[in-house]
C-alpha cells in the first residue's frame, strides 16, 4: 500500500472528497505510486498558467476542473522525467480504474498535459 507524502497532502486540500476517495483508493491498491503536484487553484494560479503557455483555460472565461476541485496534476514515482508516457499512463489508468468502481465520470487522457487527471460530475 502506498500513501501521500507530505507534499501530496498539501496538494491535496481543497480537492473534492469524491476526487480524494479515488486518489486515496489508487494508492492504497498499490499498483501505483505517485505524487500530486497540484491540486484546487485560484481564477489567478490559473490564468497565471494559461498566460505561460501552460493551459488552454484562462480561469475567468474558461475555466478549468482544477478551480473546482476535480482535478489534479500527478507525476509517477519514482519521477523518471516528463517523456516516461509509460508510467504517467499507468498511473493515469489506475486512477481511472478506481473512478469507474466508484461511479465516476473521468476525462480523457491528453497527451499534451500529461499527468492530468480530472473527474466530472
Amino acid at each position: 500500500m502506498n500513501k501521500l507524502g507530505r507534499r501530496s497532502k498539501t496538494m491535496i486540500e481543497g480537492i473534492t472528497p469524491e476526487l480524494a476517495l479515488i486518489v486515496g483508493m489508487a494508492l492504497a491498491r498499490g499498483k501505483v505510486d505517485f505524487s500530486i503536484i497540484c491540486g484546487l487553484r485560484t481564477a489567478e494560479e490559473q490564468n497565471k498558467e494559461f498566460l505561460e503557455g501552460d493551459s488552454k483555460l484562462d480561469g475567468y472565461v474558461k475555466k478549468s476542473y482544477h478551480q473546482s476541485g476535480n482535478a489534479i496534476d500527478f507525476i509517477p514515482y519514482p519521477f523518471k522525467g516528463w517523456d516516461d508516457s509509460e508510467s504517467f499512463i499507468k498511473v493515469w489508468k489506475e486512477l481511472r480504474c478506481c473512478a469507474k468502481h466508484l461511479g465516476y465520470e473521468v476525462g480523457a487522457f491528453i497527451k499534451w498535459d500529461i499527468g492530468h487527471f480530472e473527474i466530472r460530475k
